[in-house]
């Protein structure tokens, strides 16, 4: 997918979840998306509503922990503003 086709969706919510990353590497690796001009342009960014997954742990392989996968983006989902904590999933600070 391109940028510009990222940009043109204008995603309410994005969820961060490459195939083999920890959390905390998905969060380190996130900080280069400042870095393009897109993705300021995201109603997610601007509304602070950028998460990022253990995928990791819950999506890179088949297996009983893809439940939990689905019940952080269940959560996720349904308070996308992060007034309740996911565990294994962590809402990006934005400036």
């Amino acid at each position: 997918m391109t940028w510009s086709a990222v940009a043109a969706s204008r995603p309410d919510i994005v969820l961060l979840l490459p195939c083999g990353l920890s959390l905390d590497e998905i969060v380190r690796e996130a900080e280069a998306l400042a870095q393009r001009p897109e993705w300021c342009t995201l109603p997610a960014v601007a509304s602070g509503t950028v998460w990022a997954l253990d995928a990791n742990a819950w999506f890179s392989r088949p297996g009983p922990r893809l439940i939990e996968g689905i019940d952080a983006i269940h959560a996720i989902l349904a308070d996308p503003t992060g007034d309740q904590s996911v565990a294994g999933a962590r809402r990006l600070p934005l400036p």
